[in-house]
């Protein structure tokens, strides 16, 4: 993880030694050109070489790191001719290049402290920042301060607003790293609003560290309380292991063999990300954020067992087609004298779905996702999943059931209207998803091509 920079310096002849340049690095997935999909990738300045980056799988190259100081200052630049190259390297392959700024420091954030305290610092940094922006030719600034807390925030919310003005005004970019849970607590909407979008670093959490569930946890937590929009909302994944101390990917490969990749555990335990898993978060960021950011880029292999190359053969996959549909709600067991019973035969049909041949009890309608859509469409989708999302809420529903003119006195074909499609949710599958009418976005899981 980025916050161990200071221990990598101490083990730059170790664990942290450049990745060697292969002949038989594997270079056919790339990121799609023209993809709004980002994958960002950290370089730590004390590891991997310039000249071995896989350029053409990333879309941003975050530098790693810069320390400010309690003044507003910039600690000296190490070895200025690498980041020189990096910028080169990157912008011929039209990736950006950001600058990082901070990290975890051995746990030493009051530099940050002391500078955003303070008006004259603050402004001060923000001049040398945009200033070091412009004689690197970079294309911005990730802000990685773990963590401002407590009487800290306002400072370090006003450093972020600072920074937004001055590098938009450039045409630049401004990120930020946070925890997976924006522990403890300094993002706000004014935060959201400031920067073009949030690295997630959902890793480092409980044994294993980084799970597909823990991600899926924190881009609901992130999109539903903290109200991230998904294009800002970058999921952080790890190509290392934290269970017996830190070690990299490239070293589990390298002690494990090749077939260490298509599993999360070796041996004695270690718990990383193998390629399944990197696949499945690729997908959940393709489906639910603006991309994919990793710690650290040169951690990676250079053949086949590559995690970045498993990221961008999954983003060249083709992506969701998602459609419009209008959105009401039937109850399948509905009390008697209703509306439902009355007015459309609900009684007599309870428990029963066109696409099952027996009644279901009321126990399993509670706990199923259950939909219908026209009968029309009702040949194609029968049986099939749907997701639906609304803003930042998401349920995935199977077809079970179709709504029959016959039944309504034509209010099916009235339903469809304005989209055209009709999703009509069973009323416990609707109070899950939290939403019983309206327009909605839709895709077929498991369709055909």
């Amino acid at each position: 993880m980025k916050q161990l920079w200071i221990l990598g310096l101490m083990l730059m002849a170790s664990c942290f030694r450049p990745v060697e340049r292969s002949s038989s690095t594997v270079r056919a997935s790339a990121v799609p050109p023209g993809s709004d999909f980002k994958v960002v990738g950290y370089f730590p300045t004390w590891s991997g070489d310039v000249e071995s980056i896989p350029y053409h799988r990333l879309t941003h190259i975050n530098y790693s790191f810069l320390l400010p100081t309690p003044d507003g200052r910039l600690s000296a630049l190490e070895d200025p001719e690498r980041l020189t190259q990096l910028v080169q390297r990157a912008h011929a392959s039209k990736v950006k290049v950001l600058i990082a700024i901070g990290g975890w420091n051995d746990g030493d954030d009051s530099a940050f402290v002391q500078l955003a305290a303070n008006a004259a610092y603050r402004q001060a940094f923000v001049d040398n920042v945009l200033q070091f922006v412009t004689t690197w030719q970079l294309d911005g600034v990730e802000i990685d301060w773990e963590y401002p807390d407590g009487n800290e925030v306002p400072g370090f919310q006003a450093l972020m607003k600072a920074l937004s003005v001055r590098l938009h005004a450039k045409g630049k970019l401004l990120s930020a790293a946070v925890t997976a849970s924006d522990f403890p607590g300094s993002t706000d909407p004014g935060i959201i609003s400031a920067v073009d979008y949030l690295n997630i670093m959902v890793y480092d959490l409980d044994a294993p560290h980084s799970s597909l569930a823990a991600a899926e946890k924190a881009i609901v937590h992130w999109k539903r309380t903290e109200g991230l929009n998904r294009d800002k909302l970058i999921l952080g994944v790890p190509f290392y292991s934290r269970a017996k101390g830190y070690v990299a990917y490239k070293d589990i490969i390298s002690k494990y063999g090749a077939s260490a990749a298509a599993s999360d555990t070796a041996n004695d335990g270690l718990d990383y990300n193998g390629q399944p898993t990197m696949r499945a978060k690729t997908k959940l960021a393709r489906q639910e954020a603006g991309g994919v950011m990793i710690w650290e880029i040169s951690q990676d292999t250079a053949d086949e067992t590559s995690l970045l190359k498993t990221i961008a053969d999954e983003i060249s996959q083709p992506s969701a087609i998602w459609r419009q549909a209008n959105l009401t709600n039937f109850t399948s067991y509905p009390d008697p004298g209703s509306e439902e019973c009355l007015k459309y035969n609900g009684c007599a049909w309870a428990g029963m779905f066109a696409a099952l041949p027996d009644k279901q009890s009321q126990s399993w309608v509670k706990a199923t996702n259950i939909a219908a859509v026209h009968s029309a469409d009702f040949p194609q989708y029968k049986l099939k999943t749907l997701r639906l999302r609304h803003k930042s809420a998401q349920i995935d529903v199977k077809v079970y059931d179709m709504c029959a003119d016959s039944d309504c006195n034509g209010c099916c074909s009235e339903n469809r209207r304005p989209t055209g499609f009709l999703i009509d949710l069973e009323s416990y599958t609707a109070q899950r998803f939290g939403l019983g009418d309206g327009a909605i976005e839709w895709t077929c899981l498991d369709c055909t091509k």
